[in-house]
């Protein structure tokens, strides 16, 4: 069940990761530290998931946390002189409650506690 969840999601963000990035094919890069299309493909995924991290109904939060990196640290002069543009994103998913453990005591009579303490 829980492989089922996190494949399911894997798969969805791959494909918005995907379908929300075809505007950066073929836009020009620098290999300039402060380049324009990496800040404006790093914000792109960022603004996303920031709204699956903190969306404003709290019920619909699926992610825990994320990291998006999109600079000089993962596109090298001679990656970019190559026509290549590289985004790390990392995502840490919420844990699905696999089970749900109650422990209950029930009766129709008084219910009453007792403690023991040991005398030094």
């Amino acid at each position: 069940f829980p492989v089922t969840i996190g494949r399911r999601m894997r798969y969805y963000l791959e494909k918005s990761f995907m379908d929300s990035m075809g505007w950066a094919v073929d836009e020009l890069q620098s290999t300039s530290a402060d380049d324009t299309l990496r800040s404006d493909v790093k914000q792109t995924i960022s603004t996303f998931l920031e709204g699956l991290a903190n969306p404003a109904d709290t019920s619909a939060k699926v992610i825990d946390s994320y990291l998006v990196i999109c600079d000089k640290t993962n596109n090298p002069d001679d990656q970019i002189a190559a026509g290549k543009l590289s985004v790390q994103v990392k995502v840490r998913l919420l844990a699905a409650a696999q089970m749900i453990i109650i422990y209950a005591d029930i009766s129709t009579g008084t219910i009453t506690t007792s403690s023991t303490s040991t005398a030094a």
